[in-house]
């Protein structure tokens, strides 16, 4: 925990371990990560948020090949289809192919 018992620096250090092990094997394979779903499909979207989150994976993983999964977490309506617009506007910002 982080002392706050919110778990945010224990998160963080397993993220960023979990991705340097990964990494370690060199750029043979892809990192494969699902970002927490509620950053996209919580009640209330924050683009802040999620690009935070993204930066965070892609921060740690440099230049290695990295796929984010999105699965089905929610029923898309028309809320949803705005949201997954941003996201990947965001997404592709932060990878360098536009956004």
């Amino acid at each position: 925990m982080d002392g706050k018992g919110t778990g945010r620096a224990t998160a963080k250090t397993a993220l960023h371990t979990e991705i340097t092990d990964a990494a370690s094997v060199g750029r043979q394979v892809v990192l494969s990560r699902k970002p927490h779903p509620m950053k996209l499909c919580g009640r209330l979207f924050d683009p802040q948020a999620f690009e935070a989150h993204i930066r965070e994976t892609l921060d740690i993983a440099r230049d290695k090949f990295v796929e984010l999964i999105f699965r089905d977490t929610c029923t898309p309506d028309g809320s949803m289809r705005d949201r997954v617009t941003e996201a990947c506007r965001i997404v592709r910002r932060l990878i360098g192919r536009g956004g």
